[in-house]
């Protein structure tokens, strides 16, 4: 019997950084930083205790957890404990990258995901939400009567004191994602409805921690200029290939009148959108890593900014300006949005890092759809 399954290999390609994170963070005095080879040594934090109480150190552990200095590293080597045993109490180590800046404070750094073995994944919930929205983006720009009237519900609702969506995305998945042929009203308008359930999309095969360095958040401004936000992330560098399984059912697909090339286009387009709105309002510097277009990009992840997650952009098409940074005024009441209208462009920054002494935008990848 023919199966209506079918499984095709997908693959995303880091063009530049990407955070995808777990929840976890460490603070400055949680991790060790050796300036001579740029490395940040992450703690077992059961291996260095053990440590701790075999050299009768807790005592004087409890002491710098209460001082002002915040750098583990001086500490231990002020103890005369050896470069050596180090290596003794990690968990793993990373690259350092154009983070840390010698002799500059330590700052917080928020964990990648990882497994149960401390290899970090990608999700397969990050690509089919990512997915998700494309095509949502999609349907709603070919769909001109419709996507006009829930923009106008969204946007008189900009008045009220509380921002709230909920109905309108409620409207928008009962029209384009929840289309399988059910009878019942609850089931037509539920997950079990939902189209996105003849897609399926693994967790990556596991990163090797060498793929993973630590970054900076940068926000990028209209006027070229940087700020530097007081916080690490550990990221997957950039060139690193990222594998998943992606299988998809035939028969569901059929039913609601879209395929493989309709995904592709829909992921094609959604990145079209995202930057002829918001990403090529910026005047990228020579200090940027060239951006050379590929057939198929997405930005995913943590950090690849309100763009990469918001149907905004498709619904508003021309008065996209207007309607978005009115949204980001009602969310972000203490940051001026109302101001982005007169710069042209919401929201005015640009997510990004650096890696090799070069600027990226955060989360840009390229995304393949090969045979199994």
């Amino acid at each position: 019997m023919k199966s209506h399954l079918k499984t095709m290999n997908l693959e995303i390609e880091t063009l530049s950084p990407l955070y995808i994170g777990s929840g976890k963070s460490i603070n400055k005095k949680e991790y060790i930083y050796i300036e001579k080879g740029h490395r940040v040594l992450i703690l077992d934090n059961n291996k260095f205790f053990n440590f701790l109480v075999k050299k009768n150190l807790i005592p004087e552990y409890e002491k710098f957890m209460l001082r002002e200095q915040k750098d583990l590293y001086k500490w231990l080597i002020e103890l005369n404990i050896r470069k050596e045993e180090l290596e003794l109490f990690k968990s793993y180590e990373i690259n350092a990258s154009d983070a840390i800046i010698a002799d500059k404070t330590l700052k917080e750094i928020n964990l990648f995901i990882k497994d149960k073995y401390i290899k970090p994944y990608v999700p397969g919930s990050s690509l089919k939400g990512y997915i998700k929205t494309a095509i949502l983006s999609k349907f709603i720009s070919e769909d001109k009567s419709f996507s006009s009237k829930v923009y106008l519900d969204m946007k008189n609702k900009l008045t009220e004191r509380k921002l709230e969506f909920k109905n309108e995305e409620r409207e928008i998945e009962t029209k384009y994602i929840n289309k399988l042929p059910f009878e019942s009203k609850k089931e037509r308008n539920g997950s079990i409805n939902s189209l996105m359930r003849g897609i399926q999309i693994s967790d990556s095969e596991p990163i090797d921690i060498e793929n993973i360095i630590l970054c900076t958040k940068i926000d990028y401004k209209k006027d070229k200029s940087k700020s530097e936000i007081d916080i690490f992330r550990e990221c997957i560098k950039p060139n690193t290939v990222i594998r998943h399984t992606f299988t998809y059912d035939h028969d569901i697909f059929k039913q609601c009148k879209i395929d493989i090339q309709f995904i592709k286009n829909s992921i094609k387009e959604f990145y079209n959108i995202q930057k002829k709105y918001h990403i090529d309002k910026f005047i990228i510097d020579n200090d940027f890593e060239k951006i050379i277009d590929e057939e198929y990009e997405i930005y995913l992840g943590g950090g690849a900014g309100y763009n990469s997650k918001t149907l905004s952009y498709s619904l508003g098409n021309n008065d996209v300006l207007h309607f978005v940074s009115k949204i980001m005024d009602k969310k972000f009441k203490d940051h001026k949005h109302y101001q982005d209208v007169d710069l042209g462009i919401s929201p005015r920054t640009l997510k990004c890092t650096k890696y090799n002494n070069k600027y990226y935008i955060m989360g840009r990848c390229k995304i393949l759809f090969n045979e199994a």
